[in-house]
């Protein structure tokens, strides 16, 4: 039964393995080499140049995985620590456009890089002072406070000139009177 249960797991492991770097490896055939090369290959060639791909990003992360060999610091736990970096930034982003009318993209671009920032002083120089799971909380704190501090030097509550523009080309911005009668939206 143990050795079933470990075949299990490890068919799992492979599973993602697999599929991470197939993702990879499409992607780099598909955006990068293909974008940039602007010339097409055959079948062949292309299955062979993919393959090689995967090969290199297999390498890759057997590079990257090298560094993490110590058990001192649980590597779940640093993955985390890592995402919610920019996860509250996110969030915040959200929730500024979400509920602060007068917040333009700018206040928004603003208070994410200043709450990046200052979630990366934290990991990087301060590892210990806050736990990694309250990196999310700050981040968005800060987005939101300081995009709202940017959002108050704007006059109105209008996020743009582009609000009274069309939505799609060939629609006007406001209903138009029919000369039959009143306008579908009356």
């Amino acid at each position: 039964m143990a050795g079933l249960l470990l075949a299990g797991i490890m068919a799992a492991a492979m599973s993602t393995l697999s599929s991470s770097l197939s993702a990879l490896s499409s992607s780099t055939m598909a955006d990068l080499y293909q974008q940039f090369s602007r010339r097409s290959l055959p079948d062949a060639r292309a299955l062979r140049l993919s393959r090689l791909f995967t090969l290199g990003w297999g390498l890759v992360f057997v590079v990257v995985a090298a560094f993490f060999t110590g058990t001192d610091n649980p590597v779940v736990e640093l993955g985390l620590s890592v995402a919610s970096l920019t996860y509250g930034g996110l969030l915040g982003a959200f929730f500024l456009g979400l509920w602060v009318r007068r917040a333009r993209q700018t206040d928004a671009i603003l208070a994410f890089g200043a709450a990046v920032a200052t979630m990366s002083w934290l990991f990087l120089f301060q590892p210990g002072l806050i736990g990694f799971t309250w990196y999310t909380a700050i981040g968005t704190g800060i987005v939101l406070g300081l995009g709202y501090l940017l959002s108050r030097r704007h006059p109105d509550d209008a996020p743009s000139a582009d609000a009274d523009a069309p939505d799609a080309p060939g629609e006007s911005a406001a209903p138009v009177a029919r000369e039959d009668g009143p306008s579908p939206a009356a």
